[in-house]
């Protein structure tokens, strides 16, 4: 929809290894079935100390997830100042809060294309959630100096006990 209703000229990247190789093949052959081989790349695992360039260079980082543990990614993504947009599902509102873009992961794919391209589209909306993510993000709970201490102190109780 994007590419063909839209025509977007950015690429949709997608980064991680799949869960089975069928399901490597499934979106392969959606992608050949559309037409999309020149707006869609797949990438397997990328090392931590490259996956930030891809971050960076990012224009909005979709997340399409139907279950979500806890959504590190999207915080990551926060923190080097690409705004997101996601799914509503499990925890990441509550881990997210109102720092990012929601839409339904059972809305059709109409909709969520629609917001999708109003959020490319509106630089003024990027921004704000720009802003909005790196100052999430920046607060000391989402260290690892404070996620040592958090847990220094839990081992001092448990210990005391």
């Amino acid at each position: 929809i994007l590419v063909n209703k839209y025509q977007i000229k950015e690429k949709l990247l997608i980064i991680g290894g799949q869960k089975s190789e069928k399901t490597t093949r499934e979106i392969k052959s959606k992608i050949d079935q559309h037409g999309l081989k020149d707006s869609v790349v797949m990438l397997d695992y990328v090392d931590n100390d490259k996956i930030g360039a891809y971050y960076k260079n990012a224009k909005i980082f979709w997340n399409n997830s139907v279950f979500e543990s806890f959504g590190i990614t999207l915080l990551e993504a926060m923190s080097v100042g690409v705004p997101v947009i996601s799914s509503w599902k499990e925890a990441i509102p509550e881990i997210c809060g109102d720092n990012i873009l929601y839409y339904k992961i059972y809305d059709n794919h109409e909709t969520i294309a629609n917001k999708i391209y109003d959020y490319l589209n509106n630089e003024d909306l990027r921004l704000i959630y720009t802003n909005k993510g790196i100052k999430y993000t920046s607060n000391k709970e989402w260290t690892w100096d404070y996620a040592g201490y958090v847990y220094s102190k839990l081992f001092e109780d448990v210990m005391k006990k």
